[in-house]
């Protein structure tokens, strides 16, 4: 199973590649921020994590949102076809929601059947947050510009309390 998710990640370019391993590495950081550090070792698979696939399958023109589609069906075939363990479930199923929700908005605006809030898994609203940090970095801006952005959407595209545990993070980085 490891093998086929290293080979789907392989078909991505090499830039969706790297923003999902940045991505994954915000995310590690936002989650250990929020205090729920356990999760991460709950949803590892020996060296790998879900977290480093949000983009999985995405290619590098695509300006949808299909890719999200792409990735949760990836990881739902593969949890029903080729998982031989509970360790092997949780990361598929884990991913899968990654892969789905991280593009919902936290208001439920605009997301089939409203799903918003807290009903929206924890790891894909980590996720939006992680994910659009690095974007805007990658656009040129810096750390502080970047949070400011995110947290004019506090509220609305993002979960609030993700958004001031990423501010934490960068205030941290900061003074470090």
């Amino acid at each position: 199973m490891q093998a086929l998710i290293k080979t789907q990640f392989g078909r991505c370019s090499e830039s969706v590649r790297q923003h999902c391993l940045r991505t994954g590495s915000w995310i590690r950081k936002i989650i250990k921020e929020l205090g729920r550090e356990e999760l991460l070792s709950i949803w590892q698979l020996e060296e790998m994590s879900p977290v480093d696939y949000h983009d999985i399958g995405k290619a590098e023109t695509e300006d949808t949102l299909g890719h999200c589609t792409t990735g949760a069906r990836f990881f739902r075939n593969l949890y029903e076809t080729k998982t031989t363990c509970f360790a092997e479930q949780i990361f598929c199923s884990i991913a899968a929601d990654l892969c789905r929700f991280h593009h919902y908005r936290y208001d439920g605006k605009n997301n089939p059947k409203r799903i918003s809030g807290q009903d929206i898994p924890i790891i894909a609203r980590v996720c939006a947050v992680a994910d659009a940090f690095d974007q805007w970095q990658e656009s040129g801006r810096q750390p502080d510009e970047a949070y400011e952005n995110i947290c004019k959407e506090s509220g609305t595209l993002y979960d609030p309390a993700v958004v001031q545990a990423l501010g934490e993070v960068i205030q941290r980085q900061r003074q470090s």
